[in-house]
């Protein structure tokens, strides 16, 4: 069984139980100011999870999220990729935890946060955390935080593009990677749409 969920940064918690042979994707969409706590428990066998987040950070936009893949089945999957584009005073902050229970054999987790910062006063505070205590598993995690590359804006003025529209075709292309995680075309459609309108 699929199941898609598209959510917002709202100063709430969501809760979300994937259950035997069910595949999750959710997304979470930030585009202001609030905190998010998410928790995906992993509770059956075969479950999976695709955990998608967009981030865009304006003006003094101040976005924290707090999220934890806690397995608690074995042969789970979970896989979370979280990215951010900060702009002018913007701040994102991350805090990821991957918990695998004793019983929770033959888990595979993945947890990665990358963040695109646009201005020399935007700021990026992540911290992904793994906690396993089972034997038999693959987890791993990591974080990026960078600016744009100069040569890349070189490369596309050269050939005559302005400056903004290089930079606006190097951060689309930065989201893409997360957007084509979204195999269903009714929501990918709906964040590809949010993402135009918020660049």
């Amino acid at each position: 069984m699929k199941k898609v969920v598209i959510d917002y940064i709202d100063n709430k918690k969501t809760e979300i139980k994937v259950s035997e042979n069910t595949h999750l994707t959710y997304i979470l969409i930030g585009l202001k100011s609030g905190e998010k706590d998410i928790v995906i428990r992993m509770e059956g066998k075969q479950a999976k999870a695709d955990l998608i987040g967009i981030f865009i950070g304006k003006n003094n936009t101040d976005m924290k999220v707090r999220t934890l893949q806690h397995h608690l089945s074995p042969y789970s999957v979970s896989d979370l990729v979280f990215k951010s584009v900060l702009y002018d005073q913007s701040k994102f902050s991350y805090q990821g935890l991957i918990k695998i229970e004793n019983e929770a054999q033959d888990t595979n987790a993945y947890q990665k946060n990358d963040n695109l910062i646009l201005s020399p006063s935007a700021h990026v505070d992540t911290k992904p955390e793994l906690e396993i205590l089972a034997d038999q598993v693959k987890c791993s995690h990591g974080a990026t935080v960078g600016q744009i590359d100069k040569e890349q804006i070189f490369y596309l003025t050269s050939r005559g593009l302005p400056q903004k529209e290089a930079e606006r075709i190097i951060i689309e292309g930065f989201l893409k990677s997360v957007l084509e995680r979204i195999e269903d075309k009714d929501a990918y459609d709906k964040v590809q749409k949010i993402i135009e309108q918020n660049l």
